[in-house]
């Protein structure tokens, strides 16, 4: 088996995208457990172990210390620099969606996002713009930052129970 990126004890991820790494089967990983954890102590620093069927990734082996590591890194691929990087195409996907004054609110505004955050927008909809045009623009977004995006028209705001929201809104 090959390198074994884990320290004490061993987490499992699933993966949704297709990689071309060395897939051990389930069988193996199965049958090897134990191995595999005292690699894991043995090499703290090793690569993770991918596990699947019919050499299909289908899960990753890995240390609880790499995992946390992952789970609370702060999204440097998410954060109100990119997104202000980005921010010519983003204006260019909400005005073909008929929406303006795009707005960054929840952890990324704050500046508390992780890997696991999603991006919260806030939009002002032109009087012609439908659900459609802001769905789209919410599936544009997720493609472009890679990351769930939801996307929220001002319009259906109320000033007093959505104040912490209103507050907080960043324009790009």
């Amino acid at each position: 088996m090959r390198g074994h990126g884990a320290l004490l004890s061993c987490t499992l991820l699933c993966t949704t995208q297709e990689v071309d790494v060395e897939v051990i089967s389930v069988a193996d990983a199965r049958s090897g457990l134990s191995r595999l954890i005292a690699g894991f102590r043995a090499a703290p620093d090793a690569a993770p172990i991918t596990v699947g069927s019919h050499r299909k990734p289908e899960v990753v082996v890995l240390s609880l210390d790499a995992y946390q590591r992952l789970a609370n890194r702060t999204g440097t691929d998410l954060s109100l620099e990119r997104l202000r990087h980005l921010k010519p195409v983003i204006e260019r996907l909400a005005d073909s969606a008929r929406l303006g004054a795009v707005r960054v609110y929840g952890s990324v505004a704050r500046g508390e996002q992780t890997v696991a955050s999603d991006l919260d927008l806030l939009v002002t909809p032109a009087r012609d713009a439908t659900l459609f045009d802001i769905a789209q623009f919410e599936m544009d977004m997720e493609v472009l930052v890679d990351v769930p995006v939801s996307v929220l028209s001002d319009a259906s705001l109320d000033e007093q129970r959505d104040a912490a929201i209103l507050r907080e809104a960043i324009p790009l």
